[in-house]
């Protein structure tokens, strides 16, 4: 936890590792892990309005603030039924599993009438960034060679298609982990699917999305040639041998 910074540095030792945990501790510990994980976030001005809902709010000191307004907001640590949040009160195990919980599944977030727009404006996502958002059309996505590409929704209907890139090797997604060649998603939409890097144009997407592509492709290619000559390709990943043509993508 020192070492993601979720803590601070030295701020446990063996002399108070084993005191209680305060709520408004938890708070702090649960958001800076929101804040590196969490991929459509509130932020602390979307939360500041909330100071009115907290009776206990002047009891909380300034560094804890935003942390509680954020957990609050969120959903993943709610209030007392009196209205008071009892920031110095001690968190019960209880209570514990349940911000924690709360915290990996959104479903399991309690409801403040606060939701966060998922729609954001396009922005720069970097190769080397593993903090950064799932890509969306109109990102401009910078590869390790220095190129920028404008993300675009391909005839497929998939992001990214035909323009060589991979955007999510090396992205941390709520599995915790930068993601690799292979690795399974954990974003709601591809959950469980591999995500797969074609090694001739360094291409990837998720299993569901290369199978766009691939039924897409196939489609085209038989009514645009048909059946031609053996080697006859059509686009990088079809080829005709022997009466038919055969996928070579992931």
């Amino acid at each position: 936890a020192e070492e993601l910074g979720l803590i601070g540095t030295n701020l446990y030792s063996l002399a108070n590792v084993a005191e209680p945990i305060t709520r408004k501790e938890m708070a702090l510990i649960i958001i800076r892990a929101y804040r590196k994980f969490e991929k459509d976030q509130l932020t602390y001005e979307d939360c500041k309005h909330l100071e009115k809902e907290i009776k206990d709010f002047d009891k909380i000191p300034p560094l804890y603030q935003p942390y509680v307004l954020i957990a609050y907001g969120s959903g993943i640590i709610s209030g007392y039924s009196d209205g008071r949040f009892g920031p110095d009160d001690t968190a019960t195990r209880a209570q514990a599993a349940a911000f924690i919980i709360r915290y990996l599944d959104p479903r399991e977030r309690a409801d403040v009438g606060l939701k966060k727009d998922k729609t954001r404006e396009p922005m720069e996502l970097r190769y080397d960034d593993p903090y950064r958002p799932m890509a969306q059309e109109g990102d401009i996505f910078i590869k390790p060679d220095g190129t920028e590409v404008i993300l675009k929704v391909g005839p497929a209907g998939v992001l990214g298609e035909l323009q060589g890139v991979a955007t999510e090797i090396g992205r941390i997604d709520r599995g915790g982990t930068p993601l690799q060649h292979g690795d399974l998603g954990t974003e709601e939409e591809v959950l469980g699917q591999p995500y797969l890097v074609d090694e001739k144009t360094g291409e990837g997407h998720y299993l569901s999305e290369w199978d766009k592509i691939r039924q897409y492709y196939l489609r085209k290619a038989l009514q645009e040639i048909g059946h031609p000559e053996d080697g006859t390709y059509y686009g990088p990943w079809f080829y005709y041998y022997r009466g038919k043509w055969i996928w070579a993508g992931p």
